[in-house]
């Protein structure tokens, strides 16, 4: 697996985050002797924005909220499947989704 990242310092405490991660092939879980086919590598790419200002003032010692998309561009891959006595499961990702959320440290 490799993640790389690159962090966008923009005005009004705003910092945009886009990231790519890459997964190369992978054996089933539970196929201890990497007998079966390996599933496939994919890329996926993701977004960020992260709003952090500094309110120090006001005793809240590091506010921040962000919103982002993983899975930017709707790749459908499999991240996980297992080797069963009847055969293999898959476990594919979700489709686009978007992500959202708030802190407050006081």
């Amino acid at each position: 697996m490799v993640n790389a990242a690159l962090e966008i310092y923009l005005p009004w405490a705003l910092t945009l985050r886009p990231e790519v991660r890459y997964v190369g092939e992978q054996y089933f879980g539970s196929d201890n002797d990497n007998s079966s086919t390996k599933l496939d590598s994919y890329t996926i790419a993701n977004l960020y924005l992260r709003w952090q200002p500094d309110w120090k003032m006001f005793g809240v010692a590091k506010p921040g909220a962000f919103v982002g998309v993983e899975n930017l561009f709707d790749k459908e891959y499999v991240p996980v499947g297992y080797e069963t006595f009847s055969g293999v499961t898959y476990y594919p990702a979700p489709e686009i989704n978007f992500r959202g959320g708030i802190s407050l440290y006081f």
